[in-house]
């Protein structure tokens, strides 16, 4: 799956609806559970498929849906155009004049380098519904890597749930805004130590709230305890 950036892809709508939530999760240890352990074992797989390296499903599900992701794969691999370059697991960054400002590992790039366009994939396998792509930062990020990285013009994002069948599709278009939109969330993140926002969004995944270290969350929890205890049992 890669490594992670604190402000990579997966991570900038966290920062952009908790600016501190780097801080309290920095140097915290990932949280693995059965979800993520067969959404890891399923991208590997179809990774490993599109690379046409043999792969062993461990279940006739897993098989369905692995299959289902590869003729997804394939049906917009004909759709990009002629002879296409592409790349399952790909690491993407982007960067100023200063250095990296950060990095991800998309799923899939698809690449016509002629027409200055390209195709990412993001797969999903949980049982919840993904944002709109057009609203889905993390589409944004790895879109702004690629145009950065490959000089493109335009960027087809598409995130794909084959366990729910659901598939959300927006092309950016080079555009100066989009790449100050993800540089003023990591500038106000940067900035943001103490400015803890939290909420059912945002802290689903934050590794902070995971362990029980963020200070915000914990008074939400300790608060919903003592209102709790004051409800009358039936």
């Amino acid at each position: 799956m890669g490594d992670h950036h604190e402000f990579g892809p997966s991570c900038l709508r966290r920062r952009e609806l908790c600016p501190g939530s780097v801080y309290e999760e920095r140097d915290l240890p990932d949280i693995s559970n059965p979800a993520s352990e067969r959404g890891t074992r399923l991208h590997g797989l179809i990774a490993s498929v599109i690379s046409k390296e043999e792969v062993e499903a461990h279940s006739d599900d897993e098989r369905e849906i692995i299959q289902d992701m590869y003729n997804f794969f394939m049906d917009y691999l004909v759709r990009s155009g002629k002879n296409p370059k592409y790349t399952p697991e790909i690491r993407l960054s982007y960067g100023d004049d200063k250095g990296v400002l950060f990095f991800g590992t998309c799923d899939v790039l698809i690449l016509n380098l002629q027409n200055k366009h390209g195709i990412i994939i993001d797969w999903k396998t949980g049982f919840k519904e993904v944002d709109s792509a057009e609203d889905n930062i993390q589409g944004l990020g790895y879109a702004v890597c690629a145009m950065q990285m490959y000089n493109l013009e335009s960027v087809t994002v598409v995130f794909y749930n084959p366990v729910i069948h659901q598939k959300t599709e927006y092309t950016f278009e080079r555009n100066k805004s989009l790449f100050n939109h993800v540089q003023r969330v990591i500038s106000d993140s940067k900035n943001g130590k103490g400015n803890l926002k939290p909420g059912e969004e945002q802290c689903r995944y934050c590794k902070a709230a995971l362990h029980g270290t963020c200070p915000a969350f914990q008074a939400i929890a300790t608060e919903l305890y003592r209102v709790a205890k004051t409800q009358p049992l039936e």
